[in-house]
C-alpha cells in the first residue's frame, strides 16, 4: 500500500477465478481460482451458511464501456452463484460504488438506501394489514425493495482515483459488500 503500486489488481475477476490469471502454474492457478471462488460463494450464502443468499455476477465489457456506459456495447452478464431475487413487488434498487476500505459510511450508505425504500413503501401501503397478510399467506413477510449493490472493477477505480487507488482489489471489495447485511 505504501509503496504507490498496482501490483494488488486485479485484471479481471472472473477470469481469475476460472484460473486463466495469476500466477503459478496453471494448476496451481486452477486451485487458488476454485478456492477464491468457493469463498466468494460462502460469503453470499445466508446468515446461516447454509442457503444461498446473495446472487453474485460479473459483467464484462470494454474499458470505455465501463467508464462511459457506451450504448454500443452493452457488455455481457456471467452468473457466480444464484441467490436470492426479487419478490412480488419488491422495487429494485440498483447501486454501484468502489466500496475501497469498506467502513461504517458505506454500512450507512446502504441502510439509507433500505430506508429510504421503506419510505416509499410506506407511502404507497406496502406496511398495510392487508398488503402484510398477502405476503405472509404466499410464504414470508419482506421488505419493500430488493437492493443490487454493483463494485467497480480496479481498473475503473483506477482511473477516477489515481496513484495505486484503489487499496483493496475487487476480490477483497466484492466480499465486503456481500457480508454486509444491512437491516433497518
Amino acid at each position: 500500500m505504501l509503496l504507490c503500486t498496482r501490483t494488488h489488481f486485479i485484471k479481471s475477476l472472473a477470469r481469475l477465478l476460472d484460473g486463466e490469471e495469476g500466477s503459478g502454474t496453471e494448476t496451481e492457478r486452477k486451485a487458488e481460482g476454485a478456492a477464491l471462488a468457493q469463498r466468494m460463494r460462502l460469503y453470499a450464502s445466508d446468515e446461516t451458511g447454509k442457503r444461498p443468499g446473495s446472487s453474485v455476477w460479473f459483467w464484462t465489457a470494454s474499458i470505455e464501456a465501463r467508464e462511459d456506459h457506451t450504448e454500443e456495447e452493452k457488455g455481457v452478464f456471467a452468473r457466480l452463484c444464484q441467490g436470492s431475487q426479487p419478490k412480488p413487488g419488491q422495487r429494485v434498487i440498483y447501486v454501484d460504488g468502489g466500496f475501497d476500505l469498506f467502513s461504517s459510511g458505506h454500512i450507512e450508505f446502504l441502510r439509507q438506501v433500505i430506508t429510504a425504500e421503506e419510505k416509499v413503501g410506506q407511502d404507497e401501503g406496502w406496511f398495510r394489514t392487508e398488503a402484510v397478510q398477502k405476503r405472509v399467506g404466499r410464504g414470508d413477510d419482506y421488505g419493500p425493495a430488493f437492493v443490487v449493490a454493483g463494485v467497480h472493477d480496479d481498473e475503473v477505480i483506477n482511473r477516477w482515483k489515481g496513484v495505486n487507488y484503489p487499496i483493496m482489489n475487487i476480490y477483497e471489495r466484492g466480499l465486503c459488500v456481500l457480508q454486509c447485511k444491512v437491516c433497518s
